[in-house]
């Protein structure tokens, strides 16, 4: 299997699992008392893992990948970069 960006690939695997930490730290904190907000960041949080692990796959393996099944991955990682924090 060849890999057509690794260092991308392997920066968007790095925020995914970064982003992953956050949101299971932060979950680990919130109790019944938090405000909306803090869960909200915790989903963002996993919004934008969602995009960072699917714009790995896109990056790294896109050549294994039919049109439609990157079109549909693409569109996937618009959708979860629009539910993640500026």
């Amino acid at each position: 299997m060849q890999i057509s960006e690794p260092v991308t690939m392997l920066t968007d695997f790095a925020l995914a699992a970064a982003s992953l930490y956050f949101a299971f730290r932060l979950s680990l904190i919130l109790g019944p008392r938090n405000r909306v907000s803090a869960w909200l960041w915790c989903a963002a949080f996993i919004a934008s893992s969602i995009a960072a692990l699917l714009g790995g796959i896109y990056h790294g393996l896109a050549r294994h990948f039919d049109a439609s099944t990157l079109r549909f991955m693409w569109e996937v990682i618009i959708y979860a970069i629009g539910l993640a924090p500026d």
